[in-house]
C-alpha cells in the first residue's frame, strides 16, 4: 500500500492509530465471543472468557489484542476512552450473566496483572502466578 493510499483511509497519524486499535478491540470481542460460546454456564460467562483470554496471552507467552491494546494505550493514552466505552458496552450487554459489583472487580484483576506482566523486564520471569487465574476463574462461577 502506499503513503497516499494510507492516507486516503485514514487522513492523518491519529485516525490510523484509532482505527488499528478499534480492530484490536474487535479481535478481543472475537476471542472473547469464542470463549463464551464453548461455555455451558451462563452465569459469568462473559468475565470468565475476558479472564481466560487475558491469561492465555501471557501464559502461552504469546502477544494479542488484550498486549497490544495496553500497550497502545500507553503510548496514546486517549485511547483509553475507547476502551472504557468498549468494556461498558459490555458490560451492559452481559449485565443479567455477569452482575456488579463482583464481576467488574475480577476483570479489573485480570487488567491489572496483565498490565503488570506487559511491564516487566525482558527475559524476567512472570511475576504473575497461574493459579491466580484460576481463582479467578473461580470466583466467576454461581454460588
Amino acid at each position: 500500500m502506499t503513503k497516499g493510499g494510507l492516507f486516503h483511509h485514514f487522513p492523518n497519524k491519529q485516525a490510523l492509530v484509532e482505527g488499528v486499535f478499534v480492530d484490536l478491540l474487535h479481535q478481543l470481542d472475537s476471542a472473547i465471543d469464542a470463549r463464551m460460546q464453548e461455555d455451558e454456564e451462563p452465569y459469568g460467562s462473559f468475565t470468565r472468557a475476558y479472564v481466560e483470554v487475558t491469561f492465555e496471552e501471557f501464559e502461552l507467552g504469546k502477544t494479542g489484542p488484550a498486549a497490544a491494546i495496553t500497550l497502545s494505550m500507553l503510548a496514546e493514552p486517549t485511547l483509553a476512552r475507547r476502551l472504557e466505552d468498549w468494556l461498558q458496552d459490555r458490560a451492559r450487554r452481559h449485565s443479567e450473566t455477569d452482575p456488579g459489583p463482583i464481576m467488574p472487580i475480577i476483570r479489573f484483576a485480570a487488567d491489572g496483572m496483565w498490565l503488570l506482566h506487559a511491564l516487566r523486564a525482558t527475559g524476567a520471569p512472570s511475576p504473575i502466578p497461574l493459579s491466580l487465574r484460576n481463582e479467578l476463574v473461580a470466583m466467576t462461577r454461581p454460588r
